[in-house]
């Protein structure tokens, strides 16, 4: 697997897109040469960063975002972004560095291709299914599911208010919680 499946595979199934390289930062005259630059999904505007191991040493790699990062805060821009690091073997010092300055999302340069959605599916965006259109009340749709249950007393006088709102279910159910409470404690002073 290389740098330019993971591009392709991200501007095809996540709906990134790819930046021009080398990277510039005009207001510091600042260059940086990744692998790859991209953002998004679709209209988002978060950076993925691409490097590889294969192609540059990781201490090169390590130099690189921290100064990224550091640019970042000097700008006062969002300071959250991800690497994506192609590697055979990373190190465990040098991941948990990577990790203080970036989400990091390792990937093995071994991996074959048809595995790279699993390997990066966190960054893919959500396809949601449509929601159900219908043309019921939610009072019918509670109805049709609590079945007999909906004439229990204690069931009907929520579903009265549940029309009304949040607050007027939670405030009918304490009310119905401390009646039965209290009348509890009191069948338990008439048996002493």
């Amino acid at each position: 697997m290389n740098t330019h499946d993971i591009i392709e595979f991200l501007e095809t199934k996540g709906k990134y897109h790819k930046i021009s390289q080398p990277l510039r930062v005009t207001d510091l005259d600042l260059e940086f040469d990744f692998e790859g630059v991209m953002v998004g999904p679709r209209d988002h505007k978060e950076i993925l960063l691409i490097s590889n191991t294969l192609n540059k040493s990781i201490q090169s790699i390590v130099r690189r975002v921290t100064t990224f990062s550091m640019v970042l805060d000097r700008l006062n821009l969002p300071k959250s972004f991800t690497l994506l690091l192609i590697t055979e073997s990373p190190k465990d010092r040098i991941l948990n560095k990577l990790n203080e300055l970036c989400r990091v999302i390792l990937i093995s340069s071994e991996k074959p291709l048809d595995q790279l959605d699993k390997v990066l599916r966190i960054l893919l965006p959500l396809n949601l299914p449509n929601t159900e259109k219908t043309s019921r009340s939610v009072i019918q749709l509670m109805n049709q599911e609590l079945g007999k249950d909906v004439k229990d007393p204690w069931i009907n006088s929520i579903m009265k208010v549940a029309n009304k709102s949040s607050y007027d279910v939670e405030t009918t159910v304490r009310d119905k919680i401390n009646k039965m409470a209290a009348s509890a404690y009191d069948n338990d002073r008439e048996d002493v």
